[in-house]
């Protein structure tokens, strides 16, 4: 069993879903059960998944929690992205948002690649 507070990865997926937050707070009442719902749960998603990965007993299992880490950072992207299109977002929060996504994404991909 891993002890995933120590993980880089979790930490900066912990940073991103804490940076996300309020940049939500006020958007429109309309984008609350859909895109607001939508990017709050996916960057939350990535830290939560890494930390039930180092819960499972083996590589394999903890491997495929780093998958769907990946998968929800990669989700979050596109939500960060569509908050861009909508105006929810400045092209400055954007740009950092995608650059921290970016690598969060390389991190825990190679991260992946170093457990099999």
């Amino acid at each position: 069993m891993r002890n995933f507070r120590e993980l880089e990865i979790w930490q900066m997926g912990m940073q991103l879903a804490i940076k996300i937050y309020p940049l939500t707070e006020d958007w429109p009442q309309v984008h609350l059960f859909r895109l607001t719902s939508q990017i709050l749960g996916s960057s939350s998603a990535v830290p939560t998944n890494i930390a039930e990965g180092c819960g499972r007993s083996s590589d394999r299992d903890f491997k495929r929690y780093l998958e769907y880490a990946l998968g929800e950072a990669f989700e979050t992207e596109t939500q960060v992205l569509l908050a861009f299109a909508y105006k929810l977002l400045t092209e400055e929060e954007k740009d950092e948002l995608v650059e921290d996504l970016h690598l969060l994404q390389r991190k825990i991909n190679a991260f992946i690649q170093a457990i099999k």
